[in-house]
C-alpha cells in the first residue's frame, strides 16, 4: 500500500512508460496471487477476492494515476 501511495508522487504525468509498467506490475502481482490461491486452496473460493481486488486497484490507478 505504501508503494503504491508513493507511486502518486514519483510518477511524472508526462512519462507513460512508467504508468504503464507499474500498471502491469500490479496486475502480473495480483494475477500470480489469484491463480496461486486458485491452484493450492482447493475448497475455497478466497482467489475471487484477490480478482475484484484486481479489478478494483486497476480502477483506482486509472482514477488517480491517469
Amino acid at each position: 500500500m505504501f508503494a503504491i501511495a508513493l507511486c502518486i508522487f514519483v510518477l511524472d504525468i508526462t512519462n507513460d512508460y512508467m504508468k504503464w509498467f507499474w500498471l502491469s506490475f500490479f496486475v502480473a502481482a495480483k494475477g500470480f496471487h489469484a491463480i496461486l490461491e486458485w491452484k493450492y486452496l482447493k475448497g475455497s473460493r478466497q482467489y475471487l477476492i484477490s480478482l475484484i481486488l484486481l479489478a478494483v486497484g486497476i480502477v483506482y490507478f486509472y482514477l488517480v494515476i491517469w
